[in-house]
Formats: structure tokens, C-alpha cells, sequence
């Protein structure tokens, strides 16, 4: 993942919008009072780690599990919240988007991390055998 963003060197969101004079595109103009709301990692925005790991756990939970679990995530700085997802896939798609929110993703970032993890999960998951007591390992009847 570094190797990819090093590779890539892609600004953030901060980095190209107080910049935003330098893009080539004239119809752009800098805000240089914009702030993001999250704290801004100082390595390169391309891709988003935090999708392409996500993806890619769930990638592995769902060749053991299942897909259809429900989940529910509750928030540590905002009491009374709760989110509920309907699928790993769900909360993983999800995974990434608060950065977006927060201002130090582009949504380009997410996306294609997703789905980089996603090809990870799919590969790991291939290379590894089935968890003992897994939906596929019991599918295979190695359980029994």
C-alpha cells in the first residue's frame, strides 16, 4: 500500500485545494483558509488504506462466514450514535468514506481502494485454507 501511494504521489484533499491555482485547470481557484475536518496524514492521499484493508478483511470474513451478518458500530465521540450494516460488504464499503467526509480522501482514493482490497481479500483467500468451523470448510465437509 505505501509502495503504491509513494508510486502515485497524489495530493490530498488540503494539498489541492489551498493549491488548487497549480492544477492546470483555470476554472479552479485555491482556498487557502479551507481546513479538513480530520487530521491530515503527511504521506500521499492515492490509494486509501483504510478501504483497500477493509475490503480486503471482509473479502476474508465472507469466504468463512457468510455475507449476510448484521453489524452494528457505535461511535466513541458521538454518544447515542449507532451504525447498522446488513452485510460485511456494507460496512466495508463504508469503511473508507468517513475520510472522504473528514476531507483528507478523494472519493477516487476509496473506490479504487476498495477494490484493490477486495482482489487482495480474493487472493489471500484462495492461498489460505478454509478457518476450522467455517461455512466453507463445512461445505467441504472438513469439519466432519
Amino acid at each position: 500500500m505505501m509502495a503504491a501511494k509513494y508510486h502515485f504521489r497524489f495530493w490530498r484533499p488540503y494539498t489541492a485545494i489551498r493549491r488548487a491555482a497549480e492544477d492546470g485547470n483555470p476554472h479552479t481557484e485555491p482556498d487557502h483558509a479551507w481546513q479538513p475536518l480530520l487530521s491530515t496524514p503527511p504521506i500521499p492521499e492515492y490509494p486509501a488504506a483504510a478501504a483497500d484493508l477493509s475490503a480486503a478483511a471482509a473479502e476474508i470474513l465472507i469466504r468463512n462466514f457468510g455475507d449476510h451478518m448484521r453489524l452494528k458500530a457505535t461511535s466513541t465521540t458521538l454518544p447515542g450514535v449507532t451504525r447498522r450494516f446488513e452485510s460485511l460488504t456494507q460496512a466495508a464499503w463504508e469503511a473508507g468514506l468517513p475520510r472522504v467526509y473528514g476531507g483528507i480522501h478523494f472519493l477516487r482514493a476509496v473506490v479504487d481502494g476498495y477494490w484493490h482490497g477486495k482482489g487482495i481479500g480474493r487472493a489471500v483467500s484462495r492461498a489460505l485454507p478454509p478457518a476450522p468451523g467455517s461455512r466453507e470448510r463445512s461445505l467441504s465437509g472438513a469439519d466432519r
